[in-house]
């Protein structure tokens, strides 16, 4: 299993608390407006896609932020295909599918949305793309990207141990604030997609919703991924990186909705 992430804003989760606007289609289902999102999001246009989003979250939920989708999803699995599958899950099943800490799951269910996972296929594999919709004006309030078995798991030159080592360092730095450090340990891909001021801003974020960073506990590793449980002085939230080959951190991103 490949987790794929893109970066929205900070963090890779982007909610609101919204009011309705009522721009959106109310005499469409979740799942059909999820396949209409999907299918002009992938013919670029992501003016277009847009259209699909809540007003309030156009800040995080940009067009460019929409067409890094597109870009990172097809330079990982190729072309993009067709829609096999759209359905309507509940926070449970998402909550269990993801892995999702309980501080963040509750955070989760306190949002007034509905999640659709639509199976998207490409030219060397699938992934599944959850779209979350306000149920006030059915517009996308948030996205996540998952990455189902690709091309390839991944290797890297690092063992388990050293893996781990530095998912620790790298996690220990980013919600430290110390960016010099997170830097050296990142791929010329991860560099490309966040910077010092998405990284503060995401340390910030998590220590207004959890307190001050405490530690970093157990770290998991399977293959070139890791997950880390991070704990705060009033919560906890799971982070995940993935490794290139060289064994520096490719991608990254945490439960943490915002």
């Amino acid at each position: 299993m490949k987790k794929y992430m893109v970066f929205l804003g900070t963090a890779l989760f982007c909610f609101a608390v919204l009011t309705a606007c009522g721009s959106g289609d109310l005499t469409k289902n979740y799942t059909t407006l999820a396949k209409d999102f999907i299918q002009t999001l992938y013919a670029n246009d992501y003016d277009g896609a847009l259209v699909y989003v809540d007003t309030a979250m156009q800040e995080s939920i940009t067009a460019d932020a929409l067409k890094e989708i597109v870009e990172g999803t097809t330079s990982e699995y190729g072309a993009f295909q067709e829609i096999t599958a759209a359905e309507e899950i509940s926070i449970n099943d998402y909550v269990q599918k993801l892995e999702i800490s309980d501080d963040d799951a509750l955070a989760l269910e306190s949002l007034n949305c509905r999640i659709v996972a639509s199976t998207v296929r490409f030219a060397s594999s699938e992934m599944v793309l959850y779209l979350f919709f306000d149920t006030a004006d059915r517009e996308i309030i948030g996205i996540n990207v998952y990455g189902q078995e690709g091309k390839d798991d991944g290797e890297t030159a690092l063992t388990e141990e050293e893996l781990r080592s530095a998912a620790r360092s790298f996690l220990q730095a980013a919600f430290s604030g110390d960016f010099d450090t997170v830097y050296d340990l990142m791929s010329e891909t991860l560099r490309g997609e966040m910077d010092a001021v998405a990284f503060n801003a995401l340390a910030e974020e998590t220590a207004s919703l959890y307190g001050a960073f405490d530690e970093v506990g157990q770290i998991l590793i399977d293959g070139n991924e890791a997950i880390g449980y991070v704990s705060f002085a009033e919560g906890e939230t799971n982070a995940y990186l993935t490794f290139d080959s060289n064994g520096l951190v490719d991608s990254f991103f945490t439960d943490t909705p915002h």
